[in-house]
C-alpha cells in the first residue's frame, strides 16, 4: 500500500502531531499513521500495523526535521518482503525491512487527516493536500515521477511510468477539444 500526499507545517520542529491515519481505539483495529513523532525530535515517521504487530520508521537523516511554511511531496509504501519505506520529495529517506506480513484490516474505521481520531491533542499545526492511498507499493519511479509532476503546483498532469504498463496492453484515451 502506499499513501501519497503534500504537506506544510505551521512551525518549526512540530512534534506528537497525526498527519494522516486509519487507526481505531483498539491495537486489532489500527492499520496505518504517518505523522511527526513524538520522541524523535519531531522527525516525519510512518506505521504499519501489520499482523504480528507494529513496525515504524523515521526520516533517517539526524537533523532532517520538515521546517516551517515549505510544502513537502511526502509518500510511505508498504510491500510485502520489500518492507516500509519513506520518501521526502521524491527520494527515498527511510527504509525498514519487515518479514512478509499482511496490514491489519481496519473496516468501518475512517481515514483521519490533521487528526488522530482517537486524541484530542494530536492535531497537525499545517496544510495536507492531495491526499492518495494506493492499495499497492508505488515504486520509486513512480513517486518521482508524481513529485516531478506535482512539485510546481500542477495537479492536471499525470505520466505513466514503465512499471505500469505491460506488453500487449491496450489503451484508451478520450480527447475533448477546447
Amino acid at each position: 500500500m502506499s499513501m501519497e500526499f503534500w504537506v506544510k507545517s505551521g512551525k518549526d520542529a512540530q512534534k506528537n502531531s497525526t498527519i494522516l491515519e486509519k487507526r481505531g481505539a483498539t491495537t486489532a483495529t489500527q492499520s496505518y499513521q504517518i505523522g511527526f513523532s513524538s520522541t524523535s525530535g519531531g522527525k516525519l515517521y510512518c506505521a504499519y500495523y501489520l499482523s504480528t504487530g507494529y513496525f515504524s520508521t523515521t526520516t533517517n537523516a539526524s537533523t532532517y526535521v520538515l521546517n516551517k511554511d515549505v510544502w513537502y511531496h511526502v509518500v510511505s509504501t508498504y510491500k510485502n518482503g520489500e518492507g516500509i519505506k519513506l520518501f521526502v520529495n521524491g527520494s527515498l529517506y527511510s527504509y525498514l525491512a519487515t518479514t512478509p506480513l499482511t496490514i491489519r484490516a481496519s473496516d468501518n474505521i475512517p481515514v483521519n487527516i490533521g487528526r488522530r481520531r482517537t486524541e484530542t491533542t494530536k492535531f497537525l499545526n499545517g496544510s495536507v493536500d492531495e491526499v492518495k492511498i494506493y492499495p499497492y507499493a508505488l515504486t520509486q519511479q513512480q513517486i518521482s515521477q508524481n513529485y516531478n509532476d506535482s512539485k510546481n503546483g500542477y495537479s492536471n498532469v499525470s505520466k505513466i511510468v514503465k512499471e505500469q504498463t505491460s506488453i500487449g496492453d491496450v489503451w484508451q484515451c478520450e480527447v475533448t477539444p477546447s
